[in-house]
C-alpha cells in the first residue's frame, strides 16, 4: 500500500519535470488527468481498493471537473445506481471545475 502510495505521489509532482531544460508546474488539468489515469488503471484485484463512497466522490468531482455543476434531473427511484451517482455530483453545487480538479487530485494523496 505505501509503495502505491509513493507511485501516485511520484506521478502527481509538480516540479522538477525537464522542458527546454527548465523547470516548469504541472498545470492543474495536467494533474488531474494524471490523477484519473491512476484510478481508472487501478487493478480490481489490486492492493488499493477504493470503498465505493470513495469511487462515488471521484465520480462527482470528475463530473463536476469536466462539465461543471450538475443540471442533469434526478433519476427515478428505481435506479438506485444512478441516484447515488447523480447524488455525488448534485451536492458539489457550484465548485468550480478548477477546484473540482484540485480535490480530485487531493484526494487520490490522501
Amino acid at each position: 500500500m505505501e509503495e502505491l502510495k509513493n507511485v501516485i505521489e511520484d506521478s502527481l509532482k509538480t516540479e522538477n519535470y525537464p522542458r527546454n531544460s527548465k523547470k516548469f508546474k504541472m498545470t492543474t488539468e495536467a494533474k488531474f488527468q494524471a490523477a484519473v489515469r491512476i484510478i481508472r488503471s487501478l487493478p480490481k484485484d489490486g492492493p488499493y481498493q477504493p470503498s465505493y463512497d470513495m469511487m462515488l466522490k471521484f465520480y462527482g468531482l470528475y463530473k463536476q471537473a469536466v462539465e461543471g455543476p450538475c443540471t442533469e434531473p434526478k433519476p427515478a427511484f428505481y435506479e438506485v445506481v444512478k441516484g447515488y451517482k447523480w447524488k455525488a455530483w448534485h451536492n458539489l453545487g457550484d465548485m468550480s471545475k478548477i477546484d473540482a480538479m484540485n480535490c480530485y487530485v487531493d484526494e487520490l494523496k490522501k
